[in-house]
Order: C-alpha cells, then structure tokens, then sequence
C-alpha cells in the first residue's frame, strides 16, 4: 500500500515518462528472453500505474499500445503455436491488460470520490463552526444590550422607586409600604435579568478563565434556585481558544439544567480537573435521573455531543447504582 500511495502523490506527466521507458525496457526483455517465459505481469503493472492517473480512454489507448509492444517483442511464439494460437494469447493477454487498466482506473475513481467525500465533508464541518460562532455572536449580543438596556433601565427605576417610598414614608403616607414592595420586585426582575445576560454570554469568558467561568455559572444558578451546587477544581485553567471555553460553558451549563430541572435533586456538584494532558469537567447529581436518561436521543445530549465532536472532546454519561446521573466531558490539551 506504501508503494501505491507513493505513486498516486507523483505527478502526471512524471508517470506516463517512466512508464513508457520501462514499456521499452520490457519490450527489449521480452524480445531476448525464451518463449516460455512470460513478462505479462510487468506490462499489467505499467498500465495499471498509468491508468492510476490518467481517465479510461487514455488508458485504453496506452493499454493497445503496450498490446503492440508485446505483439512484435512475441513474435517468435508464431513458429511454435502457430498464427491461431499467436493471436488466442496476444487476446488473452489484451483482456488482462484491459483489466489491470480497468483496476487502476476504478482505484482512481474511489480514490477522488473519498476525496471529494472528505472535502464536502470538512466544508459541512466549516460551516457548522460558522453557524455556531455566528450564534455565540448573537447571544453576545443580546447579553450586552440586556445588560446595557433592559438592566440599566431596571436600576434607575429600582433607584426612582426608592426615592419615592423615602419620600412617601418622610409624608407619613401608608403608600410607601406598597412603595417598598414596588421596589423589592423591581429589584429582584433586576437581579434576574443580570443573571440572564451572564447566563447568554458570561463576562467571564473573555478572560478565558474557565474555572472563574464555572464558578460563576454555579453562584447565578444557585442564587435563582432551591437546589445546592458545589464547584470544585484542581487548578485554574485558562483555555486560549475562547470557542473551546464557549462550548465547555455550554455543555457544563445544559448538564447543569438538566439535573435541576428534571432530576429532583437536592445536590449537584461540578468538578473540573486537570490530569496530565487532559482536562475533564463531571457534573454528578443525586437524583432520580435526568430528562437526558428519560430521552437519550433528546435534544439536550445531542446538543452536548455535537459540541464535544466539535471541539474534539469526548462526553460521557453513566447512571449510578445508588441514585444520580454522572456527566463527563473530556478534553485533551
């Protein structure tokens, strides 16, 4: 196979001139070797190589011509079988040629086929890079005009809303209870729309700080839920790609959703670790089992894995005897 593979990397015009100096170096053999031998093989193997490179109907036309070659250089076979037998072999041996040409030309063909193949496939694979960036762009987006718009716009009138309740309270006016709780649900849609643009695109990200990323992940989700996730790692680990980061973050946070809304867990605990060359993140509940294990084709773990296969990382899930879904997300460095 190495020699073969060695052949196809050699251009066009290389082969057809080696190969017409060995077809006269055959024929110059065949002339002087006896009868009973035969250099069938060595002209199969030179039309088979051409054919390798060049499409069926040059092919053909150099497999009539090593056919001639071999015609004159047997010449002598007409004295011992005879015109009819000269001209039976001279078709036999036209037929093996054509079908070593038959060989090499299939073998080209597979060969730019699965080119064309892996091309389209790395084109498809380029663009669903694309398609994800351009969505990782406008979820920046959206997270920064939440953050910029909606929340600002909550802060001043969580801030007006205060002023008015010292105000209504400094009148004696029995308004500035209902004032008061004006504010506090003002202020707690405030809190929530800051954790939804950190949610969208976390700040973090652009540090590359994956681990900072993590815990502030952990903190938002424990802070709008009843639910204890403890964050755990080894080491600060900076990802110099923010792509990877992104979609680390993505996993750990779909992971993380899924044991808190369908797992009926009371503890989820997301560890990540550097081993060696590898970088694993887990996210482990105590659970009853998560809507990933109730629908293992669903979207969510599908969405993890065509992340994963897009960064090279692998993802695994496992179901504990004693209760809780485990999620491993492996990375290598």
């Amino acid at each position: 196979m190495q020699f073969v593979y060695f052949i196809e990397r050699q251009p066009k015009h290389h082969v057809l001139r080696g190969a017409s100096v060995l077809l006269v170096l055959c024929g110059l053999a065949d002339v002087v070797t006896p009868w009973q031998y035969t250099l069938l093989g060595f002209y199969c193997a030179l039309v088979f190589v051409v054919a390798m490179h060049y499409p069926l109907r040059f092919s053909a036309g150099f497999t009539g011509v090593v056919t001639l070659v071999v015609m004159f250089a047997e010449l002598d076979n007409i004295e011992i079988r005879g015109i009819g037998g000269y001209l039976w072999l001279e078709i036999n041996r036209f037929s093996g040629l054509l079908f070593a040409a038959g060989c090499g030309v299939s073998l080209r063909n597979s060969r730019d086929e699965a080119l064309r193949r892996l091309q389209a496939m790395e084109r498809n694979r380029e663009l669903e890079r694309e398609i994800v960036r351009a969505a990782e762009l406008e979820q920046m987006r959206i997270s920064q005009e939440l953050h910029d718009g909606v929340c600002q716009t909550l802060a001043a009138l969580d801030c007006a809303t205060s002023c008015l309740r010292i105000d209504l309270q400094s009148e004696g006016s029995s308004r500035s209870e209902q004032a008061g709780e004006i504010q506090k649900g003002i202020s707690s849609v405030t809190l929530e729309a800051r954790n939804l643009a950190r949610g969208v695109y976390p700040p973090a990200l652009d540090t590359g700080s994956l681990s900072v990323t993590l815990s502030g992940l952990v903190k938002s989700m424990n802070a709008l839920g009843r639910d204890e996730i403890v964050f755990a790692a080894n080491d600060d680990v900076v990802i110099e790609d923010p792509a990877v980061a992104v979609h680390l973050y993505r996993i750990t946070q779909e992971a993380l959703g899924n044991a808190l809304r369908h797992a009926n867990a009371t503890r989820v605990s997301v560890t990540m670790e550097r081993m060696n060359r590898q970088l694993r993140i887990t996210v482990a509940d105590n659970g009853c089992g998560s809507g990933i294990q109730s629908k293992p084709d669903g979207i969510g773990l599908r969405t993890m894995r065509y992340r994963a296969n897009l960064i090279g990382a692998t993802l695994e899930m496992e179901s504990l005897p004693a209760g809780g879904t485990v999620i491993r997300c492996t990375l290598l460095l």
